[in-house]
């Protein structure tokens, strides 16, 4: 009725790339892992460049192969690399195998481009590769064949630079034709097709940068972090991100954290398990004390989930909270405030509806707590203004005049609310006099409140109207003894009634015509 609460909206910020009220337990199904998966450190240790089954455990590993599977899947890609050494057994030249083993791999493979498509396991399952999975299968290939190879990453796409004994080649793994592929012609022609990609020549890339075979490897988990979110799968999206900054610990990885953390807001927020949302906020900011951005996403979902509460009218519960946390020193003193003051507001709301005394009182105590808020003194007015019509609208005149010469005096109406709502109360007890003792005695009774409010254009209409009806009434008396002859008795009407209405025209103008009646 009387608030305005607004709900702060996350925003998802990979693409482009906290508080215990009733204690509550962490719940695994709630809580995603803060740390880095166990193969994730030992991995990060390794020697660069990565060994060969070093390697191919890697790939697998952060394309989401489970320990169940990796055996199954190790062999699969050690037969891949049996069977490119047989093929290109009796080619002699490094560039030559090198590109050999790229044709053999789109004959035999490749089958069919996905964007999204960079897990390893699944290329053996059903062909489908994007610029990062095929860039590792060839990577895999030529370690097992003992070419230095290593990443090159832009922007948005990956692919592959080797060195042999006749120079340095960049390799565009998803096109059979991207051996050295700035002097393809089929490669230019077919590449944009093939991909959805727009063939832009070695050297003119976007922000070209070298890679390690490790940097390469772990595009695998970004794009599958990328992936997930995109499915608003924010909860697995999040413990791949710790996989990655734990794998790679650099300002770029920290950043996809710290979006993946703020994305975890929606993930709660869409599940309503606030109180679950608030333990992991407090676990990240334990860990990222420092990050401004993680503590306002942390401000944004307590803010929302205060919001929840109040609108389940669980005023107790939202008041408790946001205290309990200001107590901990984890709000500013201008989000505390707007905080206390959407609970004061639903609080008084409510109470209301029982005592609009009470709830002004709680108002007047909130302003002395938190300032002249527009909001708080716009409220306050509103209670004041429906405590005074819940009176009128019962027609309870004296009580309501009685309460508004009382928020008068306490200075909690101006005097023109005070004038205005005297007008309405005194012009309603007019109505029950006129009804009751006559519209003499009604105008008789706004004479007296005129000199209570002074001038009130309402009033004084209604004092000339019931004045006119008290002479239309006498003027009615006198043409009915008038037709009887009564003229005596009809001319003793009409001077009682001017000594009353001196200034009546209706009751002079009758006198005369009476008077020469009997003349």
């Amino acid at each position: 009725m009387f608030t305005q609460k607004n709900i702060f909206c996350f925003m998802i910020f990979f693409n482009l790339l906290a508080f215990t009220l009733i204690p509550v337990s962490a719940d695994k199904l709630y809580q995603p892992r803060m740390v880095p998966d166990l193969y994730i450190g030992e991995l990060s240790q390794a020697s660069i460049p990565l060994a060969l089954d070093t390697a191919i455990n890697a790939s697998l590993k952060l394309s989401g192969v489970s320990d169940d599977s990796i055996k199954q899947r190790r062999n699969q890609v050690y037969m891949l690399i049996d069977n490119v050494k047989e093929h290109i057994k009796d080619i002699r030249s490094g560039k030559d195998k090198a590109e050999e083993v790229l044709h053999y791999l789109h004959d035999n493979l490749f089958r069919r481009y996905s964007v999204n498509q960079t897990r390893i396991d699944v290329i053996f399952d059903n062909g489908t590769f994007n610029c990062v999975s095929s860039a590792a299968i060839y990577l895999l290939c030529l370690r097992a064949i003992n070419i230095p190879v290593w990443g090159i990453k832009t922007k948005d796409h990956a692919f592959c630079r080797i060195k042999t004994e006749d120079g340095d080649y960049d390799v565009e793994t998803t096109n059979i034709y991207g051996f050295n592929p700035g002097v393809k012609k089929d490669f230019t022609d077919e590449f944009g097709n093939i991909t959805g990609y727009s063939y832009v020549p070695p050297g003119h890339y976007s922000g070209r940068t070298e890679v390690s075979d490790l940097e390469l490897l772990s595009l695998i988990i970004q794009n599958r972090i990328t992936y997930l979110n995109q499915k608003n799968n924010y909860y697995e999206a999040f413990e791949l991100a710790v996989d990655l900054y734990g794998l790679l610990p650099h300002e770029d990885t920290y950043n996809t954290l710290v979006a993946l953390t703020g994305n975890m807001a929606l993930w709660y927020t869409n599940k309503k398990e606030y109180e679950q949302g608030i333990i992991f906020f407090d676990k990240v900011m334990s860990m990222f004390p420092e990050n401004t951005q993680l503590s306002d996403v942390r401000y944004k979902f307590l803010h929302n989930y205060i919001i929840f509460l109040l609108d389940r009218k669980m005023m107790e519960e939202a008041e408790q909270l946001v205290l309990t946390r200001n107590n901990l020193g984890l709000f500013e003193e201008k989000d505390f405030v707007e905080l206390m003051i959407y609970i004061v507001l639903d609080k008084a709301n409510l109470l209301s509806k029982q005592s609009f005394s009470d709830a002004i009182d709680l108002i007047n105590a909130s302003i002395l707590l938190y300032g002249d808020d527009n909001r708080l003194i716009k409220i306050k007015n509103s209670l004041v203004t429906n405590w005074i019509a819940s009176h009128i609208n019962k027609k309870e005149w004296d009580v309501a005049e009685r309460l508004v010469h009382s928020l008068f005096e306490k200075s909690e109406i101006t005097r023109d609310q005070w004038k205005n709502s005297l007008s309405i109360i005194f012009n309603g007890q007019a109505v029950i006099i006129a009804k009751e003792q006559g519209n003499l005695e009604a105008a008789a009774y706004i004479k007296q409140c005129l000199g209570i409010i002074g001038k009130d254009k309402v009033l004084e209409n209604n004092y000339n109207y019931y004045r006119y009806n008290y002479t239309a009434t006498i003027h009615n008396q006198v043409i009915e003894l008038v037709k009887e002859k009564k003229y005596t008795e009809a001319i003793q009407l009409l001077e009682e009634g001017l000594k009353n209405v001196e200034d009546s025209s209706l009751l002079k103008g009758d006198l005369e015509k009476v008077r020469k009646m009997m003349s």
